[in-house]
């Protein structure tokens, strides 16, 4: 069964599909494995970024399955983090297709990076970020489920971790504080976008709701109390998964945006929806606050980042990725931790840090590896 956000899944079928009968060959890469069938590459996996909390490093998801970590001053990988049981991804052999989407999260100390969508035995991988050193193999999810989500509480005592289930863990001892309640009868319903209030104490999360007989699909939004697993509220408004969540830094608000293009605000204690911004139809994949809450950024699937005026709604900047279909897409925004930075991670092992005053672009990462894509001959 497929665990894949299905924009990414569409297109990495037709793209192999396309590949295929074209008889691509490929080039070298220091990914490839000696297995039979023909082998050929191409990237099209979101990558997802971080800054760590004094913003001197980038951290960065990668197709081969690590997570490198750059110095954005030197423009040079300070760390790779590695899983021990590594897909190669996407995999098509005769008829099954694994797929994973590799998430990160960087507790606020900096000191701890964790991977999830990255270890083929579907594990939850700890590392000390300083070292490299694989600290803790975290399992306890519903087998068969790839995760596709994963933060830390701005607290930093308790780690989440989502995909059909929805797991807390205590960080001081990487005990398992048990599962939030399911998000509907059907207790399959994925987990698409995670966000914690900045006193910690909410979960959002959003996912997506199939209505028969039409197939009309909606994104509902769940908050829960964190210490009490008390369920609060669900929030309704979007057409389409909800892709992203970002709480205001104050906590009052929360930001949604997914694939109807546009982004909804609401009150947190009551539900309420209390603005919509759209500027174009692309479905929007990222959102961030800035620091000091005056700009929201947004990452969408045309390859454009746009920076918002919280209180007007109006779009000061238009930054453009540069690249052509689907490897311009921005499935991650976050600020630098002074506002004065936005970093962006593209399809493909590619992330962009801009100047947000002048919209200037300052830095382009590249991570070495390229996933493998590898079609069997019958």
């Amino acid at each position: 069964m497929f665990t894949a956000k299905p924009f990414t899944l569409i297109l990495a079928v037709l793209i192999s599909l396309s590949l295929t009968a074209c008889s691509v060959q490929p080039r070298p890469s220091p990914w490839e494995v000696e297995q039979e069938g023909l082998v050929f590459k191409y990237s099209n996996l979101p990558i997802p970024i971080a800054f760590s909390p004094d913003g001197a490093n980038l951290i960065m998801g990668c197709e081969s399955n690590q997570i490198h970590i750059w110095n954005i001053q030197t423009s040079k990988i300070a760390q790779t983090l590695s899983s021990p049981n590594p897909y190669m991804q996407p995999l098509i052999d005769g008829s099954s297709l694994i797929y994973t989407y590799p998430q990160i999260a960087v507790s606020p100390d900096g000191k701890t990076v964790v991977g999830v969508g990255i270890d083929a035995q579907r594990k939850i991988l700890v590392w000390d970020a300083e070292t490299g050193k694989l600290l803790r193999s975290l399992a306890g999810h519903e087998s068969g489920w790839q995760l596709m989500e994963t933060a830390f509480s701005p607290d930093g005592r308790i780690l989440v971790t989502a995909h059909a289930d929805i797991l807390l863990w205590n960080t001081q001892t990487w005990d398992s504080l048990g599962p939030l309640v399911a998000l509907e009868r059907n207790k399959r319903t994925p987990v698409f976008s995670l966000a914690f209030s900045p006193d910690s104490k909410i979960l959002a999360v959003g996912s997506f709701r199939r209505e028969l007989p039409n197939t009309r699909v909606t994104g509902p939004i769940f908050l829960w109390d964190v210490s009490t697993r008390k369920f609060l509220r669900v929030m309704e408004k979007h057409e389409g998964v909800v892709e992203a969540l970002a709480f205001s830094p104050d906590g009052s608000s929360l930001a949604s945006a997914g694939w109807d293009a546009k982004i909804r605000f609401w009150n947190v204690q009551t539900g309420e929806q209390l603005r919509v911004f759209a500027d174009d139809e692309a479905p929007i994949l990222s959102i961030a606050f800035s620091p000091d809450a005056r700009l929201l950024a947004s990452g969408s699937w045309d390859g454009v980042v746009r920076l918002w005026d919280v209180e007007t709604g109006v779009v000061l900047r238009k930054m453009r990725s540069g690249l052509w279909f689907y490897k311009g897409n921005v499935h991650s925004v976050v600020f630098s931790p002074d506002g004065e930075t936005l970093a962006a991670g593209l399809v493909g092992g590619r992330a962009i840090i801009w100047n947000v005053k002048t919209g200037k672009k300052l830095r382009v990462f590249h991570n070495p590896g390229e996933m493998v894509n590898r079609q069997v001959q019958q």
